[in-house]
């Protein structure tokens, strides 16, 4: 039987109860095939939650160990499973550090706003160090990225929600996609559902986190990290835009990017602002071609 250390448990714990909302969401709208799939999932999750409940733990700090709880845990997962779940870990890592950059993006910061900031810089840091560190088992799976569920991905036979007469072309090209990152890879693909299925809204706001992600995976593969980090933390976005013009192969991408930032944004943070489908196309190329020069080459 598998042996995990109690913020293993923890971790996997939050991840649950951080995407089980997404997962019922996601299955009021699936297919019979995938709504079946994401049933299982739901029944899967809420059976691990109780397991993992009955050790009492306290999740307030994940990676500290509390008196009384039990340093190593016996859990009887499969290998599968325990894949599964560490992807599922990632993808609640990404989603922080996603909510971390969208808070300091933010003009003005309420104390709600600062409660959840330091919240959130405290609870990165932990798993993203256990998720690099070798030997952990959630750097044994991180290779392969976040966990992406039934019904993020475009299903085999379904006729798009665009123009429905006619073949679907993603406007981030499949060739593309495999080129880029594990978690850049699932923002783009999450990307591609929504704007195939009309929904502006989602399709903006994933737009607006493939943008630092994209830098930073760059700046990763270039080993040039250091340079778009103050005091160990990422530059805001229009920062590291500004780094990324020095490695781009031409001006011209920084200023379309910069063009669209603004409406890109304003659609988050300006309430009278709303996205419509025929405002997507234009920032998405924008993009695409940032990722087809940091990428392709």
């Amino acid at each position: 039987m598998p042996e995990l250390y109690g913020p293993t448990l923890k971790y996997i714990g939050l991840a649950i109860r951080e995407f089980t909302p997404v997962l019922v969401e996601l299955k009021s709208s699936a297919s019979q095939d995938n709504k079946k799939k994401l049933e299982d999932l739901l029944e899967m999750y809420s059976d691990i939650a109780k397991k993992i409940d009955k050790f009492k733990l306290n999740f307030d700090d994940p990676n500290r160990f509390y008196t009384g709880e039990p340093a190593v845990i016996e859990i009887n997962f499969s290998d599968d499973i325990l894949e599964s779940l560490s992807r599922l870990v990632i993808r609640l890592l990404e989603k922080w550090k996603s909510d971390l950059a969208d808070i300091k993006n933010k003009p003005y910061l309420t104390e709600k706003n600062e409660e959840r900031l330091h919240k959130l810089q405290e609870l990165i840091w932990p798993l993203d160090a256990t998720v690099k560190a070798s030997g952990t088992l959630f750097n044994k799976h991180s290779s392969k990225g976040a966990l992406i569920f039934p019904a993020e991905i475009k299903e085999k036979n379904t006729p798009p929600a665009i123009e429905k007469n006619q073949e679907y072309v993603p406007l981030f090209p499949r060739a593309l996609v495999e080129l880029v990152p594990g978690a850049l890879k699932t923002l783009c693909e999450e990307f591609d559902f929504s704007y195939q299925h009309e929904k502006p809204n989602a399709s903006m706001l994933l737009l607006r986190k493939i943008i630092p992600l994209a830098i930073v995976r760059k700046f990763q593969q270039i080993g040039r990290e250091k340079e778009i980090k103050l005091n160990g933390e990422f530059l805001p976005t229009k920062a590291l835009l500004g780094k990324a013009k020095e490695i781009m192969s031409s001006p011209r991408i920084y200023d379309q990017i910069i063009d669209y930032k603004f409406f890109i944004d304003s659609s988050q943070h300006i309430f009278s602002v709303s996205s419509h489908m025929e405002d997507i196309p234009r920032p998405a190329t924008a993009i695409r071609i940032m990722l087809e020069d940091f990428f392709q080459s």
